[in-house]
């Protein structure tokens, strides 16, 4: 299962949050969970732009012989020149 939600109501800027839920194992049998929640924002101010992503992770196996427990951060920031081209750093 999931959710994943966007704002956009900032110009040229985006809010994102989201929750998964992923049940492994059958119905009548022991089961395993695993969930995911975070965040992301991303946007441009003039010629620079940044992109910045926090989630986290928790759960468990379907025997309970392994938790998961995690975090994990991505982050992006560049500048592109305006010319001919393009390019971006």
């Amino acid at each position: 299962y999931a959710i994943y939600v966007t704002y956009t109501g900032f110009e040229d800027h985006a809010i994102d949050g989201y929750v998964f839920y992923e049940r492994m194992g059958v119905s009548n049998a022991e089961n395993g969970e695993l969930f995911t929640i975070g965040g992301r924002a991303a946007g441009t101010f003039d010629s620079f732009d940044y992109e910045l992503e926090l989630a986290t992770q928790s759960g468990d196996t379907l025997d309970d012989s392994v938790d998961y427990e995690g975090s994990a951060l991505n982050s992006e920031l560049g500048y592109t020149f305006d010319i001919g081209m393009q390019p971006r750093v």
